[in-house]
């Protein structure tokens, strides 16, 4: 569960908000035009389904978050059958993807959650790689209101950590909020866990995306 607050419920009949099952076709027409002739049809669907699925979830709010989508969860040899063969290739699909996402206007403005505009000397707090930072409220924004009836500072709920999305999505995929709040409100308790440490260690071996100054991926690639 993401630690945003609930939208109204958009949700048509085959359970995909209205707004995403349009962006559905669109991005499935994108898909085709832009991808080997040749790929697999399966590997197309994979991509695509996984696209949606990390939107529906709002895990995408960023430039950054497709490339950290593409690079997470689509293998290399995935990429290759896709004709996506080097960093261009991927620049181009990812940029083409973002301006579709913008041009729908699927991309909801975010507040504490946002890319942050630089990263950490250090990296993610988390697996430690040079990537674009997200805010992660070590206590969620949605128990703010218990927490603070329990006594809690506001001070205290602020804390956050410097994390990348996608170790950020991973540990909302893992754990409500309730159970963060409780159990998992510093970087060490994060760390230790079984199942978000697997994961961590799992991202701290992939490559890397450090943000650059200044630098937007889309102006190569608008007309």
């Amino acid at each position: 569960m993401h630690d945003v607050d609930d939208h109204e419920d958009l949700t048509g009949a085959t359970g995909l908000p209205r707004q995403l099952k349009v962006l559905d076709c669109k991005l499935r027409v994108l898909m085709d035009s832009c991808l080997s002739s040749s790929s697999q049809t399966a590997d197309v669907e994979y991509v695509h389904s996984t696209l949606i699925s990390e939107l529906e979830a709002e895990h995408i709010v960023s430039i950054e978050d497709v490339f950290s989508v593409i690079q997470t969860f689509v293998p290399e040899e995935m990429l290759l059958s896709l004709g996506i063969e080097d960093e261009d290739d991927i620049e181009l699909f990812v940029s083409k993807v973002w301006l579709l996402l913008q041009k729908e206007r699927v991309i909801q403005e975010t507040t504490d959650d946002e890319v942050m505009s630089m990263s950490r000397e250090s990296g993610c707090e988390l697996c430690e790689r040079a990537m674009p930072l997200t805010r992660h409220h070590l206590r969620p924004r949605a128990m703010h209101k218990i927490l603070l009836k329990q006594g809690m500072s506001q001070d205290e709920l602020n804390i956050c950590a410097a994390i990348c999305r996608p170790c950020h999505s991973a540990v909302h995929r893992t754990y409500d909020n309730e159970t963060l709040a409780i159990n998992f409100y510093t970087v060490s308790a994060l760390l230790a866990d079984e199942k978000i440490g697997k994961f961590v260690r799992w991202a701290s071996k992939q490559r890397g995306r450090e943000q650059k100054m200044g630098h937007n991926p889309l102006l190569k690639y608008q007309r």
